[in-house]
C-alpha cells in the first residue's frame, strides 16, 4: 500500500506545480496585454505575481522593467541584480542585458543613510517600511521615490519614528537616530484575590542614563551701541547638558574688551589724544570684561545636520576700565574701577554637522543682542563725574562663529 500513496503524493503535487504554472501564464499574459496598452501601473502587480507563482527569468526581467517605468528604481535596480545573478547560475544569454540594466540605474538612485545613535543602545532594532535594516545602519541603502516611515525601537525603551521624504534625482538623506527615551516603568499590578491575598510587583530593568553633554567654545566681534559705538571683541566658553528633547541648559564665561577710542562706550569726558584738549577729561588705555551666566539653547531640528537654535543667555558683566586724568595737558593720576552690570543675552544661530556619520561635532553661526538691563557706566570719583548714577541700559550688537561636540 505504501508505494500506492507515494504514487498519489507525487500526482498531487505534479498537480499543483502544473496549476501555478498555469495561473502564472495567465497572469503574464494580461500583464503583457496592459503594458502594451500603456498600463504600466497594473502590469507590475500581474507581473510579480506570476514570478511568485512561477520564478521564470523572463517574469523578474519583465516586472524589474515595470517598476523602472512607474518610477520605482530602487526596486528596479535590485531586482535587475538579481536577476543578473541568476542568469550567470543559469548560464543564461540575458545575463549582460540585466547588469547593464542594472548599472544604468545605479548612477540614478536616491538613497538614505541612517547614523546609529552616539551611545550604543542594547537590542536596537531599526525597520525602513516596515523592512529590519538594523545591519545596514551606517551606510547608504538604495530607496524608491516617495514617502518612507523609519522606525528605531528597543526593549525598555519608546519607539522613536521618524518620516522622510525621497525625491525622483540621485541624492543622499541621512537620518540620525537619537537616543530612545526609557520606557515608563509599568505599574503596581495585584493577583485576583484569593484565600490569603498576594500582590505582585513588576519592575523594569532599570537602565544606566545616557550621558548627554556638550562644551563649546566662540568668537564674537561687534559694537558697543552707546556713546561713540566703540568695537568689542569677545571668546565665550560652554558646557550644557540636555534637559529635554530639543533644550540644552548650561553655563558659560565670557571674556571680551572694548575698543580705548572715546570713553569705551562709558559715560565719561574722553580725549583724543590732541593737543586742542581742554578742561578735565579722562585718556583711556585698557576696556576689558569678563561675564559668567546661565544660557539656555531651544533646537529646532536636533536630529539634522542643519539645526537652527534660539538661545537667552542672562550673566552678570564685570567690567574692567584703565584710564589717566588731564586737566588741559597736565596729567593727573591714573585710576582703574570695576563697571558691574547685568546682561541678557538673546542669540539666533545655526548649527552644521560637517560629517555626516559624526553628528556629535557641529560648527555654526550666530548673532548675538546683548542687552544691558542695568550697568554701572560712570566712575565713582572722576573730576567730571556726573552726579546722577543710575544704572544705564543699553544694546549691544555682535556677530560670530562657534564649534561644538556632544559626549
Amino acid at each position: 500500500m505504501s508505494w500506492r500513496w507515494f504514487a498519489l503524493a507525487a500526482l498531487c503535487i505534479a498537480r499543483v506545480a502544473i496549476a501555478d504554472e498555469a495561473t502564472a501564464r495567465v497572469a503574464f499574459e494580461r500583464a503583457e496585454e496592459l503594458r502594451k496598452a500603456g498600463n504600466w501601473a497594473e502590469a507590475c502587480p500581474l507581473y510579480e505575481a506570476s514570478y511568485r507563482d512561477d520564478p521564470q527569468l523572463g517574469a523578474l526581467l519583465h516586472l524589474a522593467a515595470c517598476h523602472e517605468q512607474i518610477g520605482k528604481l530602487a526596486t528596479a535596480w535590485s531586482e535587475f541584480t538579481d536577476a543578473a545573478e541568476l542568469a550567470r547560475d543559469a548560464h543564461d544569454p540575458r545575463e549582460q542585458a540585466a547588469k547593464q540594466a542594472a548599472d544604468s540605474l545605479a548612477a540614478r538612485l536616491a538613497h538614505v543613510h541612517i547614523v546609529p545613535p552616539l551611545v550604543p543602545i542594547a537590542g536596537l532594532s531599526v525597520k525602513r517600511d516596515d523592512v529590519d535594516v538594523t545591519p545596514l545602519l551606517g551606510t547608504d541603502l538604495a530607496v524608491d521615490a516617495g514617502e518612507h516611515a523609519i522606525v528605531a525601537s528597543a526593549p525598555g525603551r519608546i519607539a522613536w519614528t521618524h518620516s522622510i521624504t525621497i525625491v525622483d534625482q540621485p541624492s543622499t538623506i541621512t537620518v540620525s537616530i537619537p537616543a530612545l527615551e526609557k520606557a515608563p516603568e509599568p505599574k503596581v499590578v495585584a493577583a485576583p484575590p484569593t484565600t490569603i491575598t498576594e500582590v505582585r510587583y513588576v519592575a523594569a530593568p532599570l537602565q544606566p542614563a545616557e550621558p548627554d553633554y556638550a562644551v563649546g567654545v566662540g568668537m564674537e566681534a561687534g559694537a558697543k551701541l552707546r556713546n561713540g559705538d566703540p568695537a568689542v571683541i569677545a571668546y565665550r566658553a560652554d558646557i550644557g547638558f540636555r534637559i529635554g528633547r530639543r533644550a540644552r541648559l548650561g553655563l558659560y564665561v565670557e571674556a571680551g574688551s572694548i575698543d580705548t577710542k572715546g570713553s569705551c562706550g562709558y559715560d565719561m569726558n574722553a580725549s583724543l589724544g590732541s593737543s586742542f584738549d581742554f578742561g578735565p577729561h579722562a585718556r583711556f588705555t585698557s576696556c576689558n570684561y569678563v561675564m559668567p551666566g546661565v544660557q539656555l539653547d531651544i533646537h529646532i531640528l536636533p536630529h539634522s545636520r542643519i539645526d537652527p537654535y534660539v538661545a537667552l543667555a542672562p550673566g552678570v558683566r564685570f567690567g574692567f576700565a584703565d584710564w589717566t586724568e588731564y586737566v588741559g595737558t597736565t596729567q593727573g593720576a591714573s585710576q582703574s574701577e570695576l563697571f558691574p552690570a547685568i546682561v541678557v543675552e538673546v542669540r539666533g544661530g545655526v548649527d552644521y554637522a560637517p560629517i555626516a556619520s559624526y553628528s556629535a561635532w557641529r560648527v555654526g553661526a550666530f548673532v548675538d543682542a546683548a542687552i544691558t538691563a542695568y550697568g554701572k557706566e560712570q566712575c565713582d570719583d572722576c573730576m567730571d563725574a556726573p552726579v546722577d548714577h543710575n544704572g544705564a541700559s543699553f544694546l549691544s550688537l555682535l556677530f560670530g562663529a562657534r564649534s561644538a561636540l556632544a559626549f
